[in-house]
């Protein structure tokens, strides 16, 4: 009985071994895929229109964070979500969380802001990076 009990238990352990592992290899995977997808775009870089467009919506985001420090005499302070919730509906009509396929961010310490994309690389505070900064 013993050693029955003893095949069984290492069974157990084997496939909760072999479990751990297999859930490692499928987040390595992703990863793996998210890097060759950012990898695609740094070296795809961004065409002039998906550079206007993005300098556009970051320009309408800032024009709202202007007329609210207009009207309130400060800047919202937080993230990008902080920042749609003082803005719209305002100041903006709808939520503008990304463009062209990138995530904005947003950061304030409520006397300056800094608002952007991080570029084709996806790495924050790199030359590719797409920023408007206020006060």
């Amino acid at each position: 009985m013993t050693q029955r009990h003893s095949i069984w238990h290492r069974v157990v352990i084997g496939l909760c071994f072999l479990s751990i592992i297999g859930t490692g290899w499928m987040a390595c995977r992703k990863a793996q895929q998210k890097a060759e997808q950012y990898g695609k775009r740094a070296l795809r870089g961004l065409s002039d229109a998906e550079r206007l467009a993005i300098e556009n919506d970051l320009r309408v985001i800032t024009d709202a964070i202007e007329r609210y420090y207009g009207e309130q005499d400060s800047i919202p302070v937080g993230d990008i979500n902080a920042l749609m919730s003082a803005l719209v509906p305002a100041y903006l009509s709808r939520p503008i969380r990304s463009t062209q396929g990138y995530t904005i961010y947003y950061e304030s310490d409520g006397r300056h802001y800094v608002i952007g994309i991080p570029g084709p690389d996806g790495v924050r505070g790199t030359a590719d990076d797409i920023t408007m900064e206020g006060p």
